[in-house]
């Protein structure tokens, strides 16, 4: 009995009061903090209580009908011992109903505290525990067999069966209308900038750090390999890509006449490597999507080195560019998210494969929550003062899309190669950009102004190049089809 009870308090103390403490810690809200949107409260106290009341639920149930302890705390058991395979009640929901009750805790503390920074910690936990539920499923697929196996292919680890599917289908439809969410909300920031000034502009450093770990989810060795096998292509396109975007951004500046904060921020805009949107918009256009994520990653790994030099070399006589402070930040945001999801990969590549699928949606909703944090902290100067940055650019953009695609024809590479050039070189990683400029140029808020504009301009302007890539491509196609009747 003292060993159930001693579970039980060790449960308690871990999941209900422990990680949401670290939640609240890393969201740097004071202690007695509440929302000041009534709407926030109640949702947040609606998955607070469902939460708890799931996971206490599918406690009782197992005590009562297992005769086991789900926090078995000698054995270190999340799915405990029991008499028969639990299969009934709260089981037939999920096969770790109390862990989804946990998880769902988890989410009620999160829009309790609005602040992307606790994501973090949910994250690593959901990471631990599926790691144990893992090892644990190996042990009740030795206690009870077929049986097992069964209820398995049934019933989700979290979701109820036939959820993913449904959860995939809403994950693509983000994914599909990524501008027009990434527009709503810069909308809705602008409009109503209390929506996300709740949120301090810092925290657009890790949710950065978290689109490049779903990047080092995504690269495989095969992408790796094209930076060797095709070193022509990816010199062309990388040259193209920090010559090209620098340049521009230092005439348009210089032709608008635009405050050094503006400048600055134009500047860092072009001097950031491309953005991992770039692909998803080549493979639509059919473009040489290999071509396109080779260059991606190189101007990633390039970047450390090459971004602070441009900017320094840009926009050094205006401001003061501590160009190591801006490497090291690079390298911390970047890269090492990058390197840590190639390590996931190479690890834990079932855990891989199956979060894989939801990436793009889960970036997309990120990107959205980034320009919204700095549109909602910038509105003000954005309603006096911002159809000129807006207007600057969109002609950034268009300008690199079709000087990438020129160069291409210059050299005679084939359409494919050309659609990918054009693409890459134009979308730039505006996310980091904003985010070096609220690290490395606090005194100059308007500098992160640009980059959440291009954030909302480039997936709009790309999903337009894609519509027009395919339509030339079919007309191409019915061409040389009449030519051949």
């Amino acid at each position: 009995m003292k060993r159930h009870f001693f579970g039980y308090f060790l449960g308690l103390l871990i999941f209900v009061i422990g990680i949401p403490a670290l939640m609240w810690l890393a969201s740097g809200q004071p202690w007695l903090y509440t929302p000041d949107s009534s709407v926030q409260c109640v949702v947040a106290i609606l998955f607070l209580t469902c939460g708890l009341a799931l996971s206490i639920y599918s406690i009782v149930y197992m005590r009562i009908v297992g005769k086991g302890n789900p926090f078995d705390a000698y054995g270190h058991e999340v799915a405990p011992r029991t008499r028969h395979l639990m299969t009934d009640g709260p089981y037939h929901l999920c096969r770790n109903p109390m862990l989804l009750g946990i998880y769902i805790y988890d989410l009620g503390v999160l829009v309790w505290l609005w602040s992307p920074l606790p994501l973090i910690i949910v994250l690593a936990e959901v990471i631990l525990l599926t790691l144990q539920v893992r090892s644990e499923e190996k042990r009740l697929e030795k206690d009870f067999g077929q049986e097992y196996l069964d209820y398995k292919t049934c019933v989700g680890r979290y979701f109820p069966s036939g959820s993913l599917c449904c959860l995939k289908k809403v994950c693509d439809f983000i994914a599909r209308w990524m501008g027009a969410m990434v527009l709503l909300v810069a909308a809705l920031a602008l409009v109503i900038p209390a929506s996300f000034a709740s949120i301090n502009p810092w925290a657009i450093n890790p949710m950065l750090g978290i689109i490049m770990f779903g990047m080092g989810l995504t690269l495989s060795p095969s992408d790796l390999r094209i930076v060797v096998s095709r070193p022509k292509d990816i010199l062309i396109g990388c040259l193209a890509q920090f010559t090209v975007m620098p340049l521009l951004a230092f005439f348009l500046s210089w032709v608008f006449m635009l405050p050094k904060e503006l400048a600055l921020g134009v500047i860092l805009v072009g001097c950031c490597p491309g953005g991992t949107a770039s692909n998803v918009i080549t493979y639509l256009a059919k473009g040489d999507l290999a071509l396109s994520v080779g260059m991606t990653a190189t101007s990633t790994l390039l970047a450390p080195l090459l971004t602070p030099l441009l900017v320094w070399l840009m926009a050094g006589t205006m401001v003061d560019v501590d160009t190591l402070s801006m490497l090291l930040s690079i390298v911390y945001v970047v890269i090492a998210p990058i390197v840590c999801g190639l390590l996931c990969q190479r690890y834990l590549r079932g855990m891989t494969k199956r979060i894989v699928p939801y990436l793009p949606a889960f970036s997309s909703i990120v990107i959205a929550l980034v320009v919204g944090i700095v549109v909602s902290h910038n509105a003000e100067r954005l309603m006096v003062g911002g159809l000129v940055i807006v207007f600057v650019v969109i002609a950034h953009n268009v300008l690199g899309l079709s000087a990438g695609f020129v160069l291409s024809r210059l050299i005679r590479l084939p359409r494919a190669k050309c659609v990918a050039v054009s693409i890459e070189v134009g979308m730039q990683n505006s996310g980091l950009a904003s985010s070096l400029a609220v690290l490395h140029f606090a005194a100059y808020p308007l500098a992160s102004i640009p980059g959440a504009v291009f954030s909302v301009w480039h997936n709009i302007s790309g999903a337009l190049v894609a519509g027009l890539a395919r339509a030339l491509d079919r007309e191409t196609d019915d061409k040389e089809v009449m030519a051949n009747t």
